[in-house]
């Protein structure tokens, strides 16, 4: 597990391409999904500040370091989630 930035911001795009293909949906919809849903973050720009400036005040941000091979766990977190994106 890797904590450095730029580590961290190209796992992101790759949680972002991986669920766009899982689901099927656009990869825009993806990023915003993922990072409100799994990041609690208000929007996938608002996330990669946060990593750019390194503000690990949210610890949810910890899991932009898992390995790529993790999808199934994020997807899990996400699909749980889902329904709140959509009603909001």
């Amino acid at each position: 597990m890797s904590f450095n930035k730029e580590d961290l911001l190209v796992n992101i795009k790759r949680q972002a391409k991986r669920l766009s293909k899982l689901l099927t949906i656009p990869l825009g919809q993806a990023q915003e999904a993922l990072a409100i849903c799994l990041y609690d973050c208000n929007s996938y720009s608002d996330l990669l500040v946060k990593i750019k400036a390194e503000s690990f005040d949210n610890p949810l941000i910890a899991l932009s370091a898992l390995s790529p091979n993790s999808e199934i766990f994020l997807v899990k977190i996400l699909a749980s989630h889902l329904d709140n994106l959509r009603s909001a």
